[in-house]
């Protein structure tokens, strides 16, 4: 009976002691740094002098300045138009290159190819395309009698240049998802749509949608959470410029932290950015719940 009791005991704990080395990097790595954010937000620390607690005033200050208001709205402009359009661009990508089409795999290969790149290789490679003197943006066009465009100085160009950006790098990989996905799809559910005379279109939203809402909701919330982060290319290509026409919340935290050395505000700022994406990711799955199962 001892013996039995023991062994049972041991089965309980064994599952623990397997999950507990990930579940200590989990609390140092992760649970830690978010505590400390939120003990940070609520002092006023230049990381010279010592911390002093000020309550909610660096979340009073954040909310009430225009330039966090005009980063939001920033983000919100490359949320809603990069989101959509990677997802749209690499599902159709994704059924081209799924079909029975020549050198399919050269090209798959050529379009995944951004996302083993350093996107600080692919800013750089990008700002030099675009660039007015020397980019080959301009050169194409010069070559056709247009005129070159300063597409990174003008702050009605910027934006646009660095989310056409953005989705060159970001729909490789979902296409590579879109892909795993529609092979995973019987090629019997499209034969006998098929002989009961289906077309490719009601095939296609009768079948390959419906089967794929996992894989896109997979898809649409990394997309989301990624375009809410990005940083990288606007650092970049722009640093925020020109003016504030590519400020993004990721920016303006980078700015509040490390160059005006704010840390209680830019922990602000990073707290209410993940606010903001666990309200995203939230309302995304509340919008799929019931239509998706696994």
């Amino acid at each position: 009976m001892i013996k039995l009791v023991s062994w049972k005991t041991q089965r309980r704990i064994v599952p623990y002691i397997f999950i507990a080395p990930a579940m200590l990097l989990l609390a140092i790595f992760t649970f830690y740094p978010i505590i400390s954010s939120i003990r940070m937000s609520l002092c006023e620390w230049d990381i010279i002098g010592t911390p002093r607690f000020i309550g909610l005033r660096n979340y009073a200050t954040t909310l009430s300045d225009m330039t966090f208001r005009h980063a939001l709205l920033v983000t919100f402009l490359f949320v809603g138009v990069t989101v959509p359009v990677n997802v749209t661009l690499a599902l159709l990508t994704a059924i081209l290159l799924n079909g029975r089409l020549a050198l399919r795999n050269l090209f798959r290969s050529i379009i995944f190819f951004p996302a083993f790149t350093s996107m600080v290789a692919i800013g750089m490679l990008w700002k030099y395309m675009y660039s007015t003197d020397y980019g080959i943006i301009n050169y194409i066009i010069t070559l056709f009698g247009g005129h070159p465009k300063d597409w990174l100085a003008n702050p009605a160009w910027a934006p646009w240049s660095l989310m056409l950006t953005s989705v060159w790098y970001g729909f490789g990989w979902n296409m590579v998802i879109f892909l795993a996905g529609l092979q995973n799809i019987p090629d019997q559910y499209y034969e006998a749509a098929a002989i009961d005379g289906a077309s490719k279109w009601a095939a296609f939203r009768f079948i390959t949608l419906p089967l794929l809402k996992p894989i896109s909701l997979f898809v649409v919330v990394m997309a989301v959470i990624y375009a809410f982060r990005m940083f990288d290319l606007v650092y970049v290509m722009t640093m925020g410029g020109p003016g504030t026409s590519t400020m993004v919340l990721m920016m303006y935290f980078y700015r509040q932290a490390f160059i005006m050395l704010r840390m209680g505000q830019g922990s602000a700022v990073a707290l209410i950015l993940f606010v903001v994406v666990f309200f995203f990711t939230v309302l995304q799955l509340r919008f799929f719940k019931g239509e998706v199962s696994y």
